[in-house]
């Protein structure tokens, strides 16, 4: 007599895109161990996973979303990058920037008007100019 075994039963069923995006995010490093103690007629094995965070896969990722924007909206992979980093490395802002909608860009200079310290005449200027919560997120940004 022989054991019916449908085709299918060790199939998985998955999303193509939803695992490339789980691979892009992170590693797992998945290791299996012997148990010392199992019986002789089979091999049993304990499993254990390391989750870490794939940086490469991140940026990879963020570039293709940020290429893609670019094609939408008509402009060039170089000049979408440098509008991210004038919004603070933002997607909802960077969307604003597209749309034409009313947003805060900062340039280096402003950058370094930050630096300066909450007294200084530049700082101050800012703060009328941009806003308390505009500066803060792009102090957090800046890492200030």
């Amino acid at each position: 007599m022989q054991l019916y075994i449908p085709p299918d039963i060790d199939m998985v069923d998955y999303d193509k895109e939803q695992l490339q995006k789980t691979l892009d995010l992170e590693i797992m490093q998945i290791t299996l161990t012997k148990k010392q103690d199992t019986p002789e007629e089979g091999n049993y094995y304990a499993r254990s996973v390391h989750r870490e965070t794939n940086e490469e896969g991140m940026f990879r990722r963020l570039q293709a979303e940020l290429s893609l924007m670019a094609q939408q909206y008509g402009v060039s992979d170089e000049e979408i990058n440098d509008m991210f980093i004038e919004v603070s490395c933002s997607k909802t802002r960077l969307l604003e920037v597209l749309k034409g909608e009313n947003f805060t860009k900062w340039s280096e200079l402003e950058d370094i008007a930050l630096q300066r310290g909450t007294e200084s005449k530049e700082y101050k200027y800012l703060l009328k100019v941009k806003g308390y919560e505009e500066i803060n997120r792009r102090k957090k940004f800046l890492g200030i």
